[in-house]
């Protein structure tokens, strides 16, 4: 009888080891939010008739660090997809920072020179931010949600 209770308090003790070192790598493998906060506007404005889109983007980093926006969208127009981005660089003040992104349509995509103008209604946008400190240590963000066209 004693013998058996080693063996369970054994098998106990292996399993514990094996939970635990299991939850170690579930928890490894986990991704946690980005420290970096970017907001992509849920609204963006057509301008010259299609060739691109006006979205706000907002972003908050450290002052003194150097932050590089990028915003894709993609709509269907007609039988055809509208795809484009736009980009901003901008030095952090420590303070929220808000720019509008110029979106050209037909600036990517897997079809260069196919392009499709862009068009009232719904796109889907991507925006991401990275942000590098002086002493080149760079952290990133990024955010998607539908876009209504205007």
């Amino acid at each position: 009888m004693k013998q058996r209770r080693w063996i369970l308090a054994g098998l106990a003790l292996a399993a514990g080891a094996a939970g635990a070192t299991l939850a170690g790598q579930v928890a490894v493998g986990q991704t946690s939010p980005s420290s970096t906060p970017i907001i992509l506007s849920h609204s963006g404005t057509l301008f010259d008739r299609g060739v691109g889109v006006k979205v706000t983007v907002m972003v908050a980093c450290a002052p003194g660090d150097q932050g590089f926006v990028n915003v894709t969208l993609t709509e269907r127009s007609g039988r055809r997809i509208a795809q484009g981005s736009g980009s901003n660089s901008f030095n952090c003040t420590g303070q929220i920072e808000t720019m509008t992104v110029r979106v050209i349509a037909g600036s990517s995509g897997p079809f260069p020179g196919s392009w499709a103008p862009f068009v009232k209604g719904t796109a889907y946008g991507q925006a991401g931010l990275q942000d590098c400190s002086p002493y080149y240590v760079c952290d990133s963000g990024d955010t998607a949600h539908n876009v209504a066209i205007k």
